[in-house]
């Protein structure tokens, strides 16, 4: 499957798990949507590759290695990673609220958030 052309769409379910809800963000090599995890019960965050290439695989490992086991209040949650088959990606909690680029157009500063304890988090791609 290639998500470089074809998006998903609400609806649609990942690994028998996970049912898509809505695309919520947007980086270089990855798509990110919010997604309601049927098992668990819960919503999630997923980030899937867009180029479902050995070459992306192997940086979204990578990626996800890096930060499986930072835990900061400013940083999201990750879980649990699919790269068994393709699309190959990764779930990650689920925030609702404001982006940090929201924030910034706002004119908020590092030293005005980091005062207001849980008023941010930062999530692992842009909308």
């Amino acid at each position: 499957m290639s998500l470089a052309e074809e998006h998903l769409a609400a609806g649609d379910e990942l690994a028998g798990r996970f049912e898509i809800l809505e695309q919520i963000g947007e980086g270089g090599i990855s798509l990110v949507y919010k997604a309601k995890d049927k098992r668990l019960g819960s919503v999630v965050a997923l980030k899937i590759l867009k180029d479902q290439s050995e070459d992306n695989l192997s940086t979204i490992k990578s990626e996800f290695r890096h930060i499986r086991d930072i835990t900061h209040p400013f940083l999201v949650e990750t879980y649990e990673l699919f790269a068994d088959q393709q699309p190959y990606f990764f779930t990650m909690e689920f925030l609702d609220g404001e982006s940090l680029e929201q924030h910034i157009w706002r004119g908020d500063t590092p030293e005005n958030l980091s005062r207001q304890p849980g008023r941010l988090r930062l999530p692992l791609a842009s909308p």
